[in-house]
């Protein structure tokens, strides 16, 4: 998929991928790949910078396995984006944590852009999961939890995976988001915190400069008063 902004639109070739009835958008470009066809479509700039909006990228699925049916889209695609924690609040709380909790990976990992076949070859044996999200970012020297061992500037890319792993057989989650965790600290890459972590403290430290975290923590007497940043989001030391 190649895009470029543009004034000049041929009115019959506006895509409007927003609106209510629209297939979500991961789908639409799905539906090209499929049918390996080419096609030259405009869409309106507010609605690609929201394209991922009504499925959350590919998450919506997770919880409504026929969203993007055309009936269901057309009668009430106008609820989308669905609100995950009704859906687990109106969900049987077992048949959820059951199936999909323990398959379901949400994690972003950013890498050095020279590691990104390696990693897409760990994360299909891992976990399987598709599509994946890959999104380009030049990391610079500056001072922060993210910071680069060599002190230059490097292209590295996101490598997001979201969604229920087809792997069923003896699936461990802990041991295959390690892995994963592994492979980005023995690269020099980072874990997106809003995800769990399945780390230990040291490999944490490891992975992040906490120099600078540290002695403001330090200087503001926070110790007593506030977790760290491991401490709420590790599955292990929430447990404690």
């Amino acid at each position: 998929m190649l895009g470029t902004m543009t004034d000049k639109v041929e009115t019959d070739k506006i895509n409007y991928i927003n609106r209510w009835y629209k297939p979500w958008f991961y789908k639409h470009v799905e539906s090209f790949l499929k049918s390996n066809s080419k096609s030259v479509e405009y869409i309106p700039a507010r609605d690609y910078y929201h394209r991922h909006q009504r499925s959350y990228f590919w998450e919506v699925v997770v919880g409504c396995p026929m969203g993007n049916f055309f009936l269901l889209r057309y009668l009430i695609g106008w609820v989308y984006p669905l609100n995950f924690q009704l859906m687990k609040l109106l969900s049987c709380e077992y048949l959820w944590d059951l199936v999909y909790t323990p398959r379901h990976v949400l994690q972003d990992f950013m890498i050095p852009i020279t590691k990104l076949n390696e990693a897409i070859q760990l994360s299909h044996t891992e976990v399987k999961v598709y599509p994946i999200w890959l999104c380009p970012c030049k990391f610079f020297k500056n001072p922060g939890l993210a910071h680069l061992p060599n002190d230059t500037n490097e292209m590295y890319i996101d490598v997001g995976i979201y969604g229920i792993s087809p792997l069923t057989l003896n699936y461990n989650p802990e041991t295959k988001i390690r892995k994963l965790e592994k492979f980005v600290i023995d690269n020099h890459g980072f874990q997106f915190l809003y995800a769990d972590t399945y780390m230990t403290r040291e490999e944490f430290r490891k992975m992040f400069d906490l120099q600078d975290y540290d002695r403001l923590r330090k200087k503001l007497n926070c110790g007593d008063a506030f977790p760290e940043v491991y401490d709420k989001i590790s599955r292990s030391a929430r447990k404690l």
